[in-house]
């Protein structure tokens, strides 16, 4: 199995779903902050030389999303400044492992290219894209799951039967205080089950 060194925006719950399927696939992962990396146009260059200008961009940047920035319209200088100068438009990850003397880098993650260069080992590919943020389709990831429909539905019973029961408590109460009566366990297990 190989040791990946993973470069990843910390939080993003795509690069969490990836790093997940390489360690099920047996592979250690050593991830480290893209941000937080000193890049140099060579450093750089050594991952994204053989991909098109517009393949080295993240697709779901925000600079990118609202086409501010549009990755097919720029000249190769251009491209590298503005990748510099914001690491968090590199599209992600970038995935390198040492093979004896050789270093093998890899963009994106593409589970059949993946798969080919350092196996997955038969683990089931995710279905969907592995590679986008998976925020706004699978909230549940980023921790912001929504609450089952069931505690809902129930929550809602229990406040609108709240002041039925609140009244008949009150009129069990005023009985048993003129006549000394008490209810039975079947009146009982009937009120707490509003």
């Amino acid at each position: 199995m190989a040791t990946v060194t993973f470069y990843e925006k910390p939080g993003c719950s795509g690069n969490l779903r990836q790093k997940l399927l390489l360690a099920a696939s047996g592979h250690t992962v050593q991830a480290k902050d893209l941000n937080a990396e000193a890049w140099s146009a060579d450093r750089l260059l050594a991952f994204l030389g053989n991909l098109e200008i517009g393949e080295w961009f993240n697709r779901s940047a925000p600079l990118v999303k609202s086409g501010e920035i549009v990755p097919d319209n720029l000249g190769f200088e251009q491209a590298l400044h503005l990748l510099l100068d914001n690491p968090l438009l590199i599209r992600r990850p970038l995935m390198e492992i040492v093979r004896g003397t050789t270093t093998e880098r890899c963009v994106g993650f593409d589970p059949v290219v993946v798969d080919a260069w350092i196996g997955l080992n038969h683990v089931g590919f995710p279905v969907g894209n592995v590679e986008s943020c998976a925020r706004g389709s699978n909230r549940h990831v980023s921790g912001l799951r929504p609450r089952p429909r069931c505690i809902r539905r129930r929550r809602r019973r229990e406040s609108q039967s709240w002041p039925l029961r609140r009244s008949l408590t009150a009129l069990l109460k005023s009985r048993r205080a003129s006549t000394g009566w008490a209810p039975s366990t079947r009146i009982c297990a009937a009120l707490t089950s509003f």
